[in-house]
């Protein structure tokens, strides 16, 4: 491909198989064993997914753990963190009412049913 060949040649490393290409650097293996933090593997995970700081809807993600905002500390073992077997949504019964009805109320919505938009214009 002639636009590939471009970028090679520019010095732009252009990966054929991202999913291949995480796994032979073996971060997971090294986030679990711990010669990475927490912190560097969400942002590897983020950067092989063309996360970005640089555009509002390509933000790199990183789970929502924590339950409890008001405390002025984090103390592990003690603080209340989020079930991640379920959605932000599933937080409380309120939330999940809430998102349940949004989703519901989706269906002629030209990218179908969602819970959660990022609709920023």
């Amino acid at each position: 491909n002639a636009f590939l060949e471009k970028l090679a040649q520019m010095g732009v490393k252009v990966i054929g198989n991202v999913r291949k290409e995480f796994a032979a650097r073996k971060y997971a293996e090294k986030w679990q064993s711990m010669e990475i933090t927490n912190f560097e593997y969400l942002m590897l995970v983020n950067d092989y997914a063309n996360r970005s700081f640089q555009c509002m809807s390509q933000y790199p993600v990183f789970p929502w753990l924590l339950l409890d905002f008001s405390s002025s500390e984090i103390r592990l073992g003690t603080t209340r963190l989020r079930d991640l077997r379920s959605t932000v949504a599933g937080i409380s019964a309120r939330k999940r009412e809430l998102a349940d009805s949004k989703y519901g109320n989706t269906d002629d919505f030209p990218g179908g049913r969602f819970q959660f938009g990022t609709h920023y214009l």
